[in-house]
């Protein structure tokens, strides 16, 4: 493959394509998703910063560490924020335009090589955003057996799918031999086009199975509807980040069919919904978590207590009583393990609540996760 380019040509006044309305390039102020990436970007990196510190907040209060799902979580976040910020670097460089707006003197060294890492980076934030939420269902529900075997599934796919990109990145987008950092290593790298739509294909698949996953979970236990739909909620979230996986497929679909169109803009709305898809799903991630803080710590706090009753114009009681006088065993209330235990980490049956039994059940069930456990389910727990 070779690319010849006639000696003196000024590059910064060759445009990268050709305009389909044959108008002028426009080099001074264009169209551009600029602004849109930096708006989208910086909002959901300041957004996602309570969701993580809460979460961890909650895992730290409740078990005075943190676990695999957490650093999954925190390194999720950590490179997500990185990819964020090569990306919004493209904006800087003025490239999230139309083609025809687009010098070809933009297209340098230093684009390749932050075009490389924004390839290369993409695989193990993915991977980590997904390890998050796979390991938190095995903390939440690994109790189940088939929960069990349908996470470590979904492990092992995401680290085939996601952690490809690595290798296949360092392959053609980076130089080897005589390569060097030009145009004709950017025409390399094109060949990634087919396992972007692979991961991007599976990203969609993974979110529809990351949402189907603990329903028949939510509805064996022993809850009142209320609260099963409550739950149902809490993991439904996920469906926002499905709908920018979603897109995100489309737009790679579209840059690999439609060859020699508007490849540049296609691309920037690749990685701002690369960026959406990244940051949702580490906010989904702490969803669970942030419920629980919810309603463990924040709503029974003296300010929201207080709000509350000067809205309702009443004192709420503690249902510490109620529960104690109510509370009956029968053989109907026995249940396995992660009822319980979801329960209290998802805030719908908090520590006070619970009896002797469960709390012992609760702290041995955290060393033996494997063992299927009786526990006494609470049939009366608080909202």
């Amino acid at each position: 493959m070779s690319l010849e380019i006639p000696p003196g040509l000024d590059l910064s006044k060759v445009p990268m394509g050709v305009n389909p309305s044959g108008a002028p390039p426009n080099f001074i102020d264009p169209p551009s998703l600029g602004p849109v990436t930096y708006g989208v970007v910086i909002s959901l990196m300041i957004v996602t910063v309570p969701f993580v510190f809460t979460r961890i907040y909650n895992n730290w209060k409740q078990y005075s560490r943190m676990g695999l799902d957490d650093y999954f979580c925190v390194l999720g976040f950590i490179l997500t924020v990185g990819y964020g910020g090569l990306v919004m670097s493209f904006s800087v460089d003025e490239t999230a335009r139309h083609t025809w707006d687009i010098p070809v003197s933009a297209i340098d060294a230093s684009w390749l090589k932050r075009n490389a890492a924004t390839c290369t980076m993409y695989g193990p934030s993915m991977l980590c955003a997904k390890m998050a939420v796979f390991t938190l269902y095995l903390r939440l529900f690994g109790t189940t057996r088939w929960m069990r075997w349908c996470c470590w599934v979904g492990i092992g796919a995401s680290i085939l799918v996601h952690g490809s990109t690595i290798p296949l990145c360092a392959i053609y987008t980076f130089p080897h031999g005589d390569e060097e950092w030009n145009l004709l290593l950017s025409l390399k790298g094109t060949k990634m086009g087919i396992q972007s739509i692979v991961a991007a294909s599976y990203n969609v698949a993974s979110d529809l199975y990351l949402l189907a996953l603990p329903m028949p979970v939510i509805m064996s236990l022993h809850l009142s509807k209320k609260k099963k739909y409550g739950l149902v909620g809490v993991f439904m979230t996920g469906i926002i980040g499905t709908a920018a996986t979603v897109l995100g497929l489309y737009f790679r679909i579209y840059l690999h069919t439609e060859k020699g169109g508007d490849a540049t803009w296609i691309a920037a709305a690749t990685y701002l919904t690369v960026c959406v898809e990244l940051f949702l799903a580490i906010i989904v991630s702490c969803i669970p978590a942030c419920a629980s803080a919810w309603k463990t710590t924040i709503a029974g706090s003296k300010l929201v207590s207080s709000l509350k009753s000067f809205v309702s114009g009443s004192r709420f009681t503690s249902s510490d009583s109620t529960f104690n006088n109510s509370k009956k065993m029968s053989s109907d209330s026995v249940t396995k393990l992660h009822e319980t235990n979801a329960s209290y980490e998802l805030g719908i049956l908090p520590k006070e609540d619970m009896g002797p039994m469960e709390v012992y059940q609760l702290k041995n069930g955290r060393e033996q996760r494997r063992g299927i456990v009786k526990s006494v389910c609470v049939e009366h727990a608080s909202v």
